[in-house]
């Protein structure tokens, strides 16, 4: 009977795995993969306190506005249940490439960092009725110039071995959707590699 292995960890904890079959192979060189640290900040305020109406999903800060958090998310306009009654959830995030060195401060001035922004995008006032902090030393993979090698490692390491398969945000993309499509396509070449090895056993026990 075969079977199959699906790798979905992030990049950085399968470069420490070797793979034991026909001789070890390193996946070490996934190690490489930049995901520079990243702060999630999220703030609550009551609904009166928000100018902005809140009616998208979120905002991104180009870099030349020269602001401290790289972006927004309207969590409780974008699901139910992120907020009490009268007030609203905002999600943003501090660091990455960009200021690597302000993920890592304190909670405290990071809170008041992103409410200084938000204060100016968003025309909020007074004090956040709700904080939470998350620090995330390994965030998200970079596509940076070059990252071809990995893609093509990946597709190289599961020819060598099959039924090894690799999916996550580091083989087809960043986002909510690009990670969902990656599931449903490493669904797909799973499933296949068991149909044609299943055809490959049947016509061998019809020619025996």
């Amino acid at each position: 009977m075969h079977s199959a292995v699906l790798l979905t960890a992030p990049a950085h904890k399968l470069a420490g795995i070797r793979i034991e079959d026909g001789g070890a192979e390193s996946l070490a060189a996934l190690g490489e993969i930049q995901h520079p640290v990243v702060a999630r900040i999220v703030l609550g305020f009551r609904r009166e306190d928000v100018a902005d109406p809140l009616d998208g999903f979120g905002f991104l800060v180009p870099e030349v506005e020269r602001m401290s958090i790289l972006g927004t998310t309207f969590s409780s306009s974008i699901f139910a249940n992120r907020a009490p009654v009268g007030h609203v959830t905002l999600t943003s995030f501090i660091g990455g490439c960009r200021n690597p060195e302000l993920a890592t401060r304190e909670p405290d001035e990071l809170f008041d960092l992103a409410l200084q922004d938000l204060q100016r995008v968003l025309g909020v006032r007074g004090r956040p009725t709700y904080q939470h902090h998350v620090l995330f030393p390994w965030a998200i993979p970079q596509y940076n110039v070059g990252y071809g090698k990995f893609m093509a490692m990946m597709d190289e390491t599961e020819s060598r071995h099959p039924g090894l398969f690799f999916a996550g945000n580091f083989r087809n993309g960043i986002s909510l959707g690009n990670s969902i499509v990656s599931g449903q396509e490493a669904a797909i070449r799973v499933a296949n590699y068991f149909t044609a090895n299943t055809n490959v056993r049947e016509s061998l026990e019809v020619k025996a």
